[in-house]
C-alpha cells in the first residue's frame, strides 16, 4: 500500500478526532472543521522529484535523494476537486515513499508564484499548506515553518492538473535543521467530462396488478452506473395517482442502453389505461473530476390504450 492510502486514512482520522475534541468541549459541528484533501489520482506519465536534508531534520535526517522516471508505479499525483491543493509522491529505489502535499491559502486556486508563511498541511486554513513527509516520518509535534515555490502549473478548465513544477523548504518544530526538494511531474491527457443523456418513451404499459411499465434509454460518454428514477402522475377524474420507480443502468460508453420497470402506485390505487405525465431523471458520478452528473427529461406517457 502506498504511503498516500495510508497518509489520507491517518490525515481523516486526526481530522476527525480533532472534531470530536471540539464537540466535547461544546463546540457545533460544521462542514468546515474537516479538512479538504487531495483525493483524485491521476496517472503519471512523466516526473523527477529530488531533496537534501540537513542532519538535525526530523522528516529526512540528513538523507538526500533524487530520481526521476515515467512509471506509474514509480510517482503519484492526487488533487482537489477545486485545482486548490495537490499531493505528489515518489517511490525511492529501496522502495520507501516521500511525499508533498501543497495547498493554496483560504481555498483559493493554487497557482505559480511563491508561498510564504506557511502552515502544516491540510490544517492550513487561509495560510499556504505544506508537508513534507517519507519513510514513515513527519513533522510529529505538528507544527512546520518554511515555503514553496510553484514554478509552473496548469490546470485545465474543469480541474484536471496536466503538469506541475515546484520547489519547497520545510523546517519541523523543534528540529535544528530543515529540508528542500523539488518536483516535476507531468500527467496524460485530461478525460474527457462525461455527458449523460436519458430518454422515456412515449408507449408503456399497465400490469394486471395497476403497476405502470415504463422504459427508455440512457447514452454515456463514459461506461458509467446510472440510476435512473422516475415519478409517474395520472389524473383518474378528482383523483391523482402517484408513484415512483428507480433502476440502476450499467452504461456502455457510446450505446444506447434500455432501462424498465413498474412503477408501484402509492396508497394501494391502480394504473389505468390513459394518459399520465412522467418526469425521468438520470444521475451519475465521473469519478476523474468528482462530479455528478443529472439530466432530466419529462415525457407525456400512453399506458396500454389511450384515446386522442
Amino acid at each position: 500500500m502506498a504511503r498516500s492510502r495510508i497518509g489520507h486514512l491517518l490525515l481523516r482520522a486526526v481530522a476527525t478526532a480533532g472534531l470530536l475534541v471540539g464537540l466535547a468541549a461544546g463546540g457545533a459541528a460544521a462542514d468546515d472543521d474537516v479538512p479538504e484533501l487531495p483525493t483524485l489520482q491521476q496517472p503519471v506519465v512523466e516526473g523527477t522529484f529530488g531533496f537534501t536534508g540537513e542532519a538535525g531534520d526530523e522528516v529526512t535526517q540528513g538523507l538526500s535523494e533524487n530520481w526521476d522516471g515515467a512509471e506509474d508505479q514509480s510517482f503519484i499525483v492526487q488533487r482537489s476537486s477545486h485545482s486548490n491543493m495537490l499531493l505528489v509522491e515518489a517511490k525511492a529505489p529501496d522502495g520507501t515513499w516521500w511525499g508533498v502535499d501543497l495547498g493554496a491559502p483560504g481555498g483559493r486556486k493554487l497557482t505559480a508564484g511563491t508561498y510564504t508563511d506557511v502552515a502544516q498541511f491540510p490544517f492550513h486554513g487561509d495560510r499556504p499548506g505544506l508537508d513534507f513527509s517519507g519513510a514513515g516520518r513527519w513533522c510529529s509535534q505538528g507544527a512546520l515553518t518554511g515555503s514553496f515555490t510553484v514554478t509552473a502549473v496548469d490546470w485545465t478548465e474543469e480541474g484536471w492538473l496536466n503538469s506541475v513544477d515546484a520547489r519547497f523548504e520545510q523546517r519541523c518544530k523543534g528540529s535544528t535543521g530543515a529540508s528542500r526538494g523539488y518536483f516535476h511531474i507531468r500527467s496524460t491527457p485530461a478525460p474527457p467530462v462525461l455527458k449523460l443523456s436519458v430518454s422515456g418513451a412515449r408507449t408503456g404499459g399497465v400490469t394486471p396488478g395497476g403497476r405502470a411499465v415504463l422504459h427508455g434509454t440512457v447514452r454515456c460518454t463514459k461506461t458509467s452506473s446510472v440510476n435512473v428514477a422516475a415519478h409517474l402522475e395520472q389524473q383518474q377524474g378528482a383523483a391523482t395517482v402517484t408513484g415512483w420507480l428507480v433502476e440502476s443502468v450499467d452504461c456502455t460508453a457510446g450505446r444506447s442502453v434500455p432501462w424498465e420497470g413498474e412503477v408501484r402506485p402509492y396508497g394501494g390505487a391502480r394504473f389505468l389505461d390513459g394518459w399520465a405525465d412522467a418526469t425521468v431523471d438520470a444521475r451519475a458520478d465521473d469519478w476523474d473530476y468528482a462530479l455528478e452528473v443529472h439530466v432530466q427529461k419529462a415525457p407525456r406517457v400512453c399506458l396500454g390504450a389511450c384515446g386522442s
